[in-house]
């Protein structure tokens, strides 16, 4: 095919963590707003092999047997009317989750999308279990705010009065789900940045820096109610997106490469690319023990290729507070000025 014909792809950045000082990692990627996969990391997110600091403790069999009654959110993807959230055991969404794989209907279902664990209200025996990946992501704000905060974080029970949940709150999540379940394209709330540490399984990640704030190709854009400000989207499941977006232009790819250097075929491809030789799309294989870094902004859309488990944390350094806290004058003013005034008092 033409030399640079396949540019709207790249591979993700692969780094190995133990090799990587914090200096590299921030000139590199954190502030170029550059995604990347971090490589064994699993030492430095457990400090020690034994008790409460070992992965184990989120092995499926181990989190049934610590929390057998306990009710946990479950996400219904794409849901336009309520429940847009169900509740159920461990034990009950691990047995559904068993029932998506053996079950040959949902699986050949085009509007196959199972139901999400997508968890912040977590014991806190948990959120203790874990540290964020040392040292990359030590000087988070928004952890230093909610150590230092007089009122109670991640409150045991949700409370269906409360409208606004902060982000002080939610912003840990442990995350579980068959194969074909995944997270639709979208960027993380407030101009926060994020890290997904995967601990079973396998996952595909699409990632995408809108030059002008557009959402991807085959993302239904919605424009928003009146007196209410920015547009809504509507994405189509993780896996119908690579059905219908990405392996299309893939295969075209494949046959104008085979066609030789034709030039309406080249200009057909690169109409329907989800990316551009600009701004590529950007995709990688995330494995147990990986970690994937998303900056503030970015967008991403992520399938499970195998059952996976996985613990993410949005984040706010002093590379993204300006934008995180332009965003939350308007959602949360009080954690706006706080930071703010955090940020002076750092910099002093």
């Amino acid at each position: 095919g033409a030399e640079g014909e396949g540019n709207w792809l790249r591979k993700l950045g692969a780094e190995d963590a133990e090799g990587l000082s914090l200096g590299v990692f921030k000139r590199k990627f954190e502030r170029p707003r550059e995604p990347c996969l971090l490589k064994n990391v699993i030492s430095c997110a457990f400090q020690g092999e034994s008790g409460e600091r070992s992965p184990s403790v989120f092995q499926l069999q181990n989190l049934m047997k610590a929390y057998p009654s306990r009710l946990f959110g479950v996400v219904v993807p794409g849901a336009s009317d309520p429940p847009y959230q169900v509740r159920m055991t461990l034990a009950n969404y691990v047995h559904y989750m068993t029932r998506c794989l053996e079950d040959p209907e949902m699986l050949n279902d085009e509007e196959y999308d199972p139901l999400y664990f997508f968890e912040y209200q977590l014991p806190d025996e948990l959120f203790e279990a874990l540290n964020p990946p040392t040292p990359f992501f030590d000087d988070d704000l928004l952890a230093e705010l909610a150590a230092s905060s007089s009122r109670p974080i991640g409150a045991q029970t949700p409370n269906p009065d409360k409208e606004l949940v902060s982000l002080l709150d939610e912003r840990r999540w442990l995350v579980i789900g068959p194969a074909g379940s995944g997270t639709r394209w979208h960027t993380d709330p407030h101009a926060t940045s994020a890290w997904n540490l995967l601990l079973k399984g396998k996952k595909l990640w699409v990632l995408w820096d809108s030059p002008d704030g557009r959402p991807p190709v085959g993302v239904k854009v919605i424009a928003g109610e009146p007196g209410v400000r920015g547009e809504v989207h509507e994405p189509p499941s993780a896996v119908r997106w690579f059905e219908q977006n990405l392996l299309p232009s893939l295969q075209g790819l494949s046959a104008s490469s085979a066609e030789g250097s034709n030039p309406d075929k080249r200009r057909r491809i690169s109409a329907v690319s989800p990316g551009s030789n600009q701004n590529p799309l950007l995709w990688g294989i995330q494995r147990a023990g990986e970690v994937v870094f998303v900056p503030y902004g970015i967008w991403h859309c992520v399938l499970n290729l195998e059952s996976s488990v996985a613990f993410t944390q949005n984040f706010i350094t002093q590379v993204n507070v300006r934008e995180a806290s332009e965003e939350l004058r308007e959602h949360e003013p009080e954690l706006a000025a706080e930071l703010v005034r955090l940020v002076a008092q750092l910099r002093s």
